[in-house]
């Protein structure tokens, strides 16, 4: 996760059985907020449908001596046109929330499931469990091998998963889905992935930073309790 690195994801999804087109784009800024005493790492995501901009997220990583990536919550502002509807939070050490495991240090078939954090004011109970390893996948971006694929659940919505397959150096390559009851029927695939310029990635930082303005706006009572984001 070296700042300045941006993966874009496009595809397609169902929304009331009407086909969408999705994209995500992802950048690890610069920026470290400490989270439960962890300095973590800031992303930035951005989702959009039919390319209008429906999420915005700030999210937080860390990873530990061993290698093992975890997740450490997350500040998100849903929007409907240009207006803010929703803003969920979870943060790791808040309102019950704890930080839970992103990437294995050394994943493998045959492990149990893990948590991928809890955050029960939000409901946030994701899972994972790795169902393949040694893949050879091909995207737009080019082919990889020894590709890690995960499956991601919630206990709360049994016969669901998505599958995340995950290229060593690269990051997260794949999207698909599992489950004869998913109506959403997401697929994403990697499409780009550049590093910015220092310009562009002040612009993005500067957008992390008005978003953690606005956190403290809208929740002062969970968000506010923390310590700003630093360069």
């Amino acid at each position: 996760m070296v700042p300045g690195t941006t993966l874009r994801w496009e595809g397609h999804a169902y929304d009331d059985g009407q086909k969408v087109s999705r994209a995500i784009e992802s950048t690890v800024t610069g920026l470290t907020k400490e989270i439960a005493g962890v300095q973590t790492v800031v992303g930035l995501d951005r989702d959009f449908t039919d390319g209008k901009a429906e999420e915005v997220e700030l999210t937080f990583y860390a990873q530990d001596d061993d290698g093992t990536v975890w997740y450490f919550g997350e500040y998100s502002e849903e929007y409907d046109d240009a207006e803010i509807v929703k803003s969920p939070l979870w943060l790791a050490g808040l309102q019950g929330a704890t930080a839970g495991v992103m990437m294995q240090a050394a994943p493998g078939t045959g492990q149990p499931d893990y948590a991928e954090g809890l955050g029960p004011a939000v409901r946030w109970n994701d899972r994972a469990k790795v169902d393949r390893v040694g893949v050879r996948d091909c995207v737009r971006t080019g082919c990889y091998d020894d590709v890690v694929v995960i499956a991601e659940f919630n206990v709360d919505e049994p016969g669901l998963a998505q599958l995340k397959s995950y290229a060593r150096g690269v990051g997260g390559i794949r999207t698909a889905y599992r489950g004869a009851k998913d109506t959403e029927r997401e697929q994403l695939q990697l499409v780009a992935r550049h590093e910015l310029t220092a310009a562009q990635l002040k612009d993005v930082e500067d957008d992390a930073r008005d978003e953690e303005d606005r956190a403290y706006q809208r929740s002062p009572r969970v968000y506010g309790k923390t310590a700003r984001m630093k360069s």
